[in-house]
């Protein structure tokens, strides 16, 4: 009886030993089902949104007649000539209605100066009811000529990203010599503007503003040509100013228990950074990365996902990180014996977070005030519009095989300008290299730019 017993015992143990392991055995492999289930979906969902990132780069339709510039001495003479006192603006002008003095004694051309040194040019329309168009370019450089000068040679210029709108302002008074030299009526009212300050610039923008109809497109130097500034792509990329960075400040008063000194040393260790995610950022990403590899496509189509390598990528990247700016500026000072003022200036129209200090900061810190933040007016362009079509297909007819992509670029006068039209963009079609040769067929394809530009919205 006692065996008949242990006996029964042993086989129930056994048989609750088997099904304890084969429960554990089925729930793994549910888990590992599950697990695997789970990772189909992240796949599909990586490999969806991958493939429906499909290109959103226009291809041009037609493969127009380019103008042949035969001589490039022109832009060479423009960058000995400095921009930068009154006086140098005196003789730039002389030279201006020197080289280019069909314009100034064509009677359909119409030229006022503001403020003695800024230029402005109107080439009046036959056909009034259409929106007049407005180009400009500013003759200033960034640097003293003389020493973008001193890099020269007879065929070669360099410098472009330092003299980009002074050399786009030469190419825009070239094309326009060459259609307004046979003497033809546009169709619509041409405004060029060649400001030389800031302030200049701004009383002209405020004598559009009393046109009769607002502007079908205000096109200012901007942006540029880049090549081989991005990940793998190859191709050059043609850069076109959508909206600007508009910066807003928000102030934080921070403490620390061992002293002001300690805060000074410890904040930047443990200050985390704040990211901005502007809808440029989508589109700058959407327009370029099919056609990158499928690696980086897939890295910049699922941003929900891989969003920390993307900000890492375009941080890391010199011109993406230029012209998207996307990362939270601070700077801080010292208010108190123990208390640190700290002013966060962000370019974004987004309201700065008000747990900031909260979550950016280890516990050794604490927040004593924070004051309120306005969010910053911005005007961002559309990239559906028919006028942003118009220069992204322009871009790629002239620069043959280019991709575009919108960015943002610091204006101060964007806002001014937008007040008057909705359509404003920025583009130098002038590649973007630092101190190195600039070939004269690529300056060719400045003026082309602007012929072609030009012939498609004036000359019906």
């Amino acid at each position: 009886m006692e065996v008949l017993q242990k006996i029964r015992i042993f086989n129930f143990v056994a048989r609750a030993i088997i099904t304890n392991i084969t429960t554990k055995i089925f729930m793994g492999k549910l888990f590992t089902l599950l697990l695997f289930f789970v990772g189909l979906v992240i796949a599909l969902l990586l490999v969806f949104n991958t493939f429906g990132n499909t290109s959103k780069q226009i291809q041009p339709t037609t493969s127009p007649e380019l103008l042949t510039l035969r001589d490039t001495t022109l832009f060479e003479e423009a960058t000995m000539l400095p921009t930068q006192s009154a006086e140098d603006y005196r003789n730039y002008n002389q030279w201006v209605k020197k080289k280019f003095n069909r314009l100034f004694a064509n009677a359909n051309m119409e030229w006022q100066t503001f403020d003695k040194y800024s230029l402005v040019g109107k080439w009046i329309g036959r056909n009034s009811s259409l929106a007049p168009l407005v180009l400009v370019a500013s003759p200033t450089a960034l640097l003293q000529d003389t020493n973008i000068a001193a890099a020269q040679n007879s065929t070669l210029l360099t410098g472009a990203n330092l003299q980009s709108s002074k050399m786009a302002s030469v190419a825009l008074l070239s094309a326009l010599q060459t259609l307004v030299k046979t003497d033809v009526l546009p169709a619509r009212t041409l405004y060029v503007v060649f400001p030389h300050e800031v302030a200049t610039e701004k009383r002209i923008v405020q004598a559009l503003s009393t046109l009769k109809q607002a502007p079908y497109l205000i096109l200012k130097t901007g942006g540029g040509v880049v090549e081989n500034g991005f990940w793998e792509i190859d191709q050059p990329i043609g850069l076109i100013g959508v909206g600007n960075k508009v910066k807003q400040e928000a102030t934080y008063r921070l403490v620390h228990k061992e002293g002001l000194a300690y805060l000074l040393d410890h904040i930047d260790e443990q200050a985390t950074p704040l990211v901005v995610e502007h809808p440029v950022v989508k589109d700058f990403v959407y327009y370029l990365s099919p056609a990158t590899t499928f690696g980086k496509r897939m890295l910049w189509s699922n941003p929900f996902f891989l969003g920390s390598w993307q900000r890492s990528n375009l941080e890391q990247n010199p011109i993406s990180n230029h012209y998207l700016d996307r990362t939270y500026r601070w700077t801080a000072s010292a208010d108190s014996t123990n208390t640190k003022r700290v002013t966060i200036q962000a370019y974004t129209q987004q309201p700065l977070p008000a747990d900031w200090a909260a979550i950016g900061m280890l516990k050794t810190i604490r927040l004593v005030e924070q004051l309120p933040s306005q969010p910053a007016a911005q005007h961002i362009s559309s990239t559906n519009s028919p006028t942003y079509r118009l220069i992204n297909t322009t871009c790629k007819e002239i620069f043959e095989g280019a991709l575009t992509a919108p960015c943002l670029v610091a204006d101060p006068l964007l806002a001014s300008y937008a007040s008057i039209s909705p359509e404003v963009y920025y583009f130098s079609p002038i590649y973007h290299q630092v101190a190195q040769p600039i070939p004269p067929e690529e300056l060719q394809k400045a003026v082309q730019f602007y012929y072609r530009l030009l012939e498609t919205t004036l000359i019906e």
